[in-house]
């Protein structure tokens, strides 16, 4: 479980991070949205870039499943693709802050843990 906790985290860090361009941090927001020159309204709207974010970390958390040989909990990315984008939106509006946002993105990870610690393999 050590190897897939080191997986979840790595792979939170580069899709919340590396994996997030500026026109994505600030599309997902519908506080915020990304202005072009023009004063014009990038699309896609702001769900579609919260949904595609939440998307990469679902691919993320399916991928170390994959890596400590429990791709068959695939479906954990899924979850974590509701998560991510729950918790982003309560940033994005403001009702937590960015710290609670990666507390709560980092006790999503310890319930992937435990899933995959509590669930036989198939």
């Amino acid at each position: 479980m050590l190897q897939l906790a080191f997986w979840l985290v790595a792979s939170h860090a580069v899709c919340d991070f590396a994996l997030q361009p500026d026109a994505m941090a600030r599309g997902k927001s519908r506080r915020h949205g990304v202005i072009l020159a023009g004063d014009q309204r990038h699309e896609p709207g702001w769900l579609m870039w919260l949904s595609a974010h939440s998307m990469v970390h679902a691919a993320g958390v399916a991928g170390a499943l994959a890596i400590v040989g429990r791709a068959d909990l695939w479906w954990l990315g899924l979850a974590e693709a509701g998560l991510h984008g729950a918790i982003d939106h309560l940033k994005s509006d403001r009702r937590i802050t960015m710290i609670t946002d990666q507390v709560l993105h980092l006790a999503c990870k310890a319930l992937w843990i435990a899933a995959a610690a509590a669930l036989p393999e198939v």
